[in-house]
């Protein structure tokens, strides 16, 4: 059976001991709302630990008609599937992103032209590698394991091996391709708590 995101949150209730499975993410069952509140989270935060070659993508950034109100000269549309930007390829001008009113983002830079690298939501399953596969189940079954089984053991185990797991699936990751120079510029060694998640409630 080809991978999917149900295929997924089912290898991760086998994988906590839980019977329940699903056959749609958001179903109306207990199991089905819990995917629903997890299972974006738990994938987005994984994706947005590490530059995965199956999720990096590079865009030549259109540039906003207004104008920054001071301090730098241009601002520029941020795709709006960025989970993390990596770099400014060939641009070493100091630059920073904001956040309008209205909830969109924009890049604010002296730069004349934006040419980003950055890590995309990737929501194609089927370009995961295995290894981050097992991850995602791992921490997925952790996550909720917290809720339906209060087995604190449990828990921690669960949490410990995802750990294991995602430090091998960085390091199968990293072996695949040739590594660019990264020039530090801002982007780089941007946290988790960049990403704009928040952790879904605990209630089951």
């Amino acid at each position: 059976m080809a991978i999917s995101d149900v295929k997924i949150c089912n290898l991760a209730f086998n994988k906590q001991g839980h019977e329940g499975t699903i056959t749609a993410i958001g179903e109306d069952t207990s199991e089905g709302e819990l995917t629903e509140r997890y299972y974006e989270y738990v994938r987005d935060t994984l994706l947005g630990e590490h530059t995965w070659n199956f999720c990096v993508t590079r865009v030549a950034l259109s540039k906003d008609a207004t104008s920054p109100t001071f301090e730098y000269t241009n601002q520029f549309l941020i795709p709006a599937d960025m989970l993390r930007p990596v770099i400014l390829y060939n641009e070493r001008a100091p630059f920073k992103i904001e956040v309008k009113q209205d909830g969109s983002k924009r890049l604010l830079t002296d730069a004349a032209t934006v040419n980003l690298i950055y890590v995309m939501k990737q929501t194609d399953v089927s370009q995961y590698s295995p290894a981050f596969i097992d991850a995602l189940v791992t921490r997925l079954a952790a996550e909720m394991a917290e809720v339906i089984t209060h087995d604190t053991a449990k828990v921690d185990r669960l949490f410990a091996e995802s750990e294991l797991k995602l430090k091998k699936a960085k390091r199968v990751d990293g072996q695949s391709g040739t590594p660019g120079v990264i020039k530090s510029n801002g982007f780089t060694g941007a946290k988790r708590s960049n990403l704009g998640l928040v952790k879904p409630e605990t209630s089951y």
